[in-house]
């Protein structure tokens, strides 16, 4: 009797395991390395009107007015938690900084969240600027508040 008891047990146990294994989210923390690999999520992205993805600019706010992408929003590492207190749904999350150390810090800080599909830009700033500059995607916040694509001769 206690044998069956054991193995009843050990089979739920089993069972429970490998159905937990298969309801969990297949998504991976990754660093991208590479313009093409944020280009097409930003373009994956844009065509759900941006729903349930983050792109997160970590840097000062008066260097995001200055140049930024298109589909990034500034957010302080400390407002993190705040801002993804809503993020029940979502589909990724990416962040970047002229900062590697800065970035890591975030990245860890959002999978200690509980968020499993983070991905890290790792490409320097004039790098990644001049690729999305070359799709007139790089935008600008006016003294009075605009976003507008830098350098547009027409204006806002």
């Amino acid at each position: 009797m206690i044998k069956k008891i054991i193995v009843l047990f050990f089979s739920l146990w089993v069972l429970t395991g490998c159905f937990a294994n298969n309801m969990k989210n297949n998504a991976v923390n990754e660093t991208w390395v590479e313009e093409q690999q944020l280009y097409d999520a930003l373009i994956e992205a844009a065509d759900k009107n941006y729903k349930n993805y983050y792109f997160i600019d970590l840097r000062s706010q008066t260097d995001y007015n200055t140049a930024f992408i298109e589909g990034f929003v500034n957010q302080s590492r400390e407002n993190l938690q705040i801002f993804l207190e809503d993020a029940s749904q979502w589909n990724m999350i990416i962040l970047m900084s002229e900062d590697t150390e800065k970035t890591n810090e975030a990245v860890a800080y959002v999978e200690g969240l509980g968020f499993d599909n983070v991905k890290y830009v790792f490409i320097s700033l004039e790098r990644l600027f001049t690729f999305f500059e070359s799709k007139n995607m790089i935008m600008e916040v006016t003294p009075n508040g605009d976003i507008c694509p830098i350098e547009n001769p027409e204006g806002c």
